[in-house]
Order: structure tokens, then C-alpha cells, then sequence
């Protein structure tokens, strides 16, 4: 498990959404966010939706954990425009 956790941060740090700090196993957060968009933005609420295994609201979609590193604005423009029934 902790080598699976170590490859998550690395691959965030990768990203840009996290950067290495001074202090070895130290992260600070970056400004930048991941932009999903069209069908990977989809498949990220889809998978939310199904892992909850109930409705949720706006508020509380837009706020899930599992949405970061990403750019919620466009979670939420899905979650208004979509013709998928969830």
C-alpha cells in the first residue's frame, strides 16, 4: 500500500498539482488543476454517481473528494448539460 500511495503523489507532482517541498515526503499544492473535459469529465461524475450508489446534489458532487485534482467547473457544466440519465 505505501508503495502505491508514494507512485499516487509522485504521479500528482508529475501533473503539476503538487510540488516537492524542501522537507523529503512534504508537499505543497499547486494552483493548477487538471482539465477534464467532454467524456472524461462524464466518466468521472458517472463513476462518483455509481460508487455513492445514490443521488446527490450539485453542491455535493462539485465538492466529492474523488474530483481532485480537478477543474470543477467543468464537472459542473457537465452535471447541467448532460443527456445521460445517472
Amino acid at each position: 500500500m505505501r508503495l502505491a500511495a508514494q507512485r499516487i503523489v509522485r504521479s500528482m507532482v508529475q501533473w503539476g498539482v503538487l510540488n516537492d517541498s524542501e522537507k523529503r515526503g512534504n508537499y505543497i499544492g499547486s494552483l493548477q488543476s487538471i482539465t477534464a473535459q467532454g467524456e472524461l469529465a462524464e466518466l468521472l461524475l458517472e463513476g462518483i454517481l455509481i460508487n455513492q450508489g445514490k443521488a446527490l446534489t450539485i453542491d455535493q458532487t462539485i465538492q466529492h473528494p474523488a474530483f481532485f485534482p480537478f477543474d470543477k467547473r467543468y464537472v459542473c457544466s457537465i452535471c447541467l448539460t448532460t443527456d445521460r440519465s445517472y
